[in-house]
Formats: structure tokens, sequence, C-alpha cells
């Protein structure tokens, strides 16, 4: 019996080993120039925790181990000079599990030499593509300051029409850009680096070709860091499409009052996504307030939920616009939260909400939903 027991201990806990080893990842690097003494080594773990660590450096060698649910971004970073990640002394790379070996150079880390990591090589061979489009934007990114610097003392037609023809050719890269990852992606369904791409890319496709890509991938990658967030930002969209019950949120205001959704029930309710920088959302401000003011007493209200880059701009277009009748709120640029439980690819964007709190209208990739469509709905809920 204690024979037994002793094999059944042993077998168990040769099966947790062996289920550690596979999720462990071992880095052996080399600093072969420079005079570091230590490096800040950032990754996601296998149980999903953001993971900060110092790394010393001893004559010029370096080690980190870990445990990571699949290829993983992981970042390295030295003497920085700057807080961005175009530092020479920052690196964002591919860890998975198994061995892999780095080389580093002071104020060169961008040209880190990595072996041992497959995603890694998939993501160096995508990176060579997209580097003409990189180059393409950054040639133009000169001329753009230079216009923007005399926006701030003259402002004429020509200046805006140059400055409005290099933001189109900008975009028009990022979008080439984005093609390449995500054809990529529907290219190579059993490549972790895919799901990568399109967890990146997420708030920018729709609701229907995210779970095309997601349903494409092998369960090895839907199982992975990746795949997995892919799955609960997918699951977190569900509520979101006509005829739903609209996410409730609870927030501040620009006046500094405490609104939820909730708070509107038996009332017909607008979510405005919009931001001061964008040129159509800010197009159609006049009509918006036209419409609150027709409907106001009828039982219509408007949220507009800012994407703005900071809370002064967006302060200056709500008072620029005269949009103050109605309540704001801001979740910036880069919080992703309400986007992703309403699904929210680009802006402007309009939801537009019963008095029960289902969606019976809203802006979409596949729904062309907006101001004339808006003026219709209204006509038909209060006239």
């Amino acid at each position: 019996m204690l024979r037994k027991l002793i094999l059944l201990f042993l077998n168990g806990y040769l099966i947790g080993c062996s289920t550690q080893d596979k999720d462990l990842f071992i880095l052996k690097g080399q600093l072969l120039e420079g005079k570091s003494q230590q490096l800040v080594f950032n990754y996601t773990d296998r149980g999903n925790n953001e993971i900060r660590d110092t790394i010393e450096i001893d004559n010029g060698k370096f080690f980190a181990k870990g445990y990571v649910n699949g290829p993983t971004r992981a970042s390295l970073s030295g003497n920085c000079k700057t807080n961005s990640v175009e530092d020479p002394n920052f690196l964002f790379f591919f860890i998975e599990p198994g061995e892999m070996e780095i080389s580093l150079i002071e104020d060169n880390f961008k040209n880190a030499k990595i072996k041992g990591s497959i995603a890694q090589k998939e993501n160096e061979d995508l990176s060579k593509i997209v580097e003409p489009y990189i180059a393409e934007i950054n040639s133009i990114l000169p001329e753009r300051n230079i216009l923007f610097s005399k926006m701030r003392t003259q402002s004429n037609d020509s200046i805006e029409r140059r400055l409005e023809e290099i933001s189109k050719f900008q975009k028009l890269k990022l979008d080439e850009i984005k093609n390449t990852y995500l054809n990529y992606a529907s290219s190579n369904p059993n490549s972790h680096l895919s799901a990568f791409w399109v967890n990146w890319y997420f708030r920018q496709i729709s609701h229907d070709s995210v779970k095309v890509y997601y349903n494409s991938f092998s369960d090895d990658v839907k199982k992975g860091l990746y795949g997995s967030n892919i799955f609960n930002l997918i699951e977190q969209r569900k509520a979101s499409e006509i005829g739903d019950l609209a996410p409730n949120f609870q927030t501040k205001t620009l006046k500094g009052e405490i609104i939820s959704l909730n708070s509107f029930k038996g009332q017909y309710i607008l979510l405005d996504f919009w931001a001061g920088w964008c040129k159509p959302c800010r197009e159609v401000n006049p009509e918006l307030v036209r419409l609150h003011s027709q409907y106001f007493d009828k039982g219509f209200r408007i949220v507009g939920i800012s994407l703005d880059k900071n809370r002064i701009d967006w302060r200056r277009a709500v008072e620029d616009d005269n949009l103050e009748s109605w309540h704001h709120i801001f979740i910036g640029i880069k919080d992703d939260t309400m986007r992703i439980k309403y699904n929210i690819a680009e802006i402007p964007a309009y939801i537009l909400i019963d008095k029960d709190g289902f969606i019976i209208a809203r802006h979409s990739n596949k729904n062309t939903f907006g101001i004339q469509d808006l003026k219709g709905k209204l006509e038909n809920v209060f006239e």
C-alpha cells in the first residue's frame, strides 16, 4: 500500500513538473557592447499577470526565466534616454516556451540578434514587408511638423489642404500596414503571431470579421495568450447589437456629475462617440444640437463620449461647438473598455437606445446609420 502511494505521488509530481516545463521559457543574453549593469524585462506571464523584472548583467551576460502561455511579446530596456518605445535602448520581441538566446549592443537594441523564438522570426519577416510603408510615413513627418508650427502663427487654406493631404497619405500607409498583418493572420491560422495581430487591431475590425479570424485559428492558438484574449473580447462585444440590452456604465461627466446609462430609463438616449480631432464628427454637431433641442421635451437625450487625446482639447471642442446642453464623458483614445463593450471600430459612431434600455439603431461597419437615418428614427419615435 505504501509503495502504491509513493508511486501515485511521484506520478503526480512528474505530471505537474511536465505541465510547468511546457510553459517554461529560458532567456540567455549577452550585452556585446556597452556598460549597462542591468536591464528591465517586461512580459505577461502564464497567469495573465504583468511581470516587470530587473535583470543584472554580469560580465556582459544576463539570464531570465519564467512561465508564459505560448508566444508572448516582451520588452527589454537599458539606459533609455527617452520614455519612447523608439529609444535606441528599448526593444520589443517575442518570447515563448523553450530556450532562447539574445545578443544586444548598447544604443542599438533594435538590431538585436534573437534565436529560439518562432514567433520572433515570423515577426522579423513581416517587419521587412512593412518597412517601406513605415519609411514613406517617416519621410513626410518633417513637412507635417513644419506645417503644424506654421499653423500656430498663421492659418491659410493652402496649409490646411496640404495637412489634409498628408493625413490621408499617412492613413493610407497605416491601412496598408494593417492589411499586411491581417492578411498574414488569414493565411496562417496555426501561428500565434496571427492571433497577436488580430488582438492588436481588434477594435478596428468588425465583430463578424473577428469571429471569422478566431474560428479559423488552431486549438493551440486559441488557447494561447492572444487567442484567449480575443475570445474574451468577443464575449464582451456580444451585448451591443441592435435588439440587445445596452451595457450599463457609470462615470463622471464634464461637469463633475455621476451618471449611469440606467439612470436614463424612460428616455431615448443617443450615445455619440466622437472627438475634437475628428472632422466628420464636428461637421454634424450643429445638426445634433438642433435635434437635441427639437426632441428634448419629448424625452430625447444625448451623451457625448469623447475619444480625445486629452481633456483640454475635449473641453475646448465642447465649448466651440456649443454642446454644453447635454452630458459629456471622457474615455480618451487609449481606454478600450467602453469601445469594446459597444463594438466601436471608428468614429463618428451613434448608438440609439430606447426608453427600456435596448439598442434600436447603431453605426457600425455593416450598418451606415448616420445623421440622416437618426432624423428619420426620431421622427418615427416622437411624431
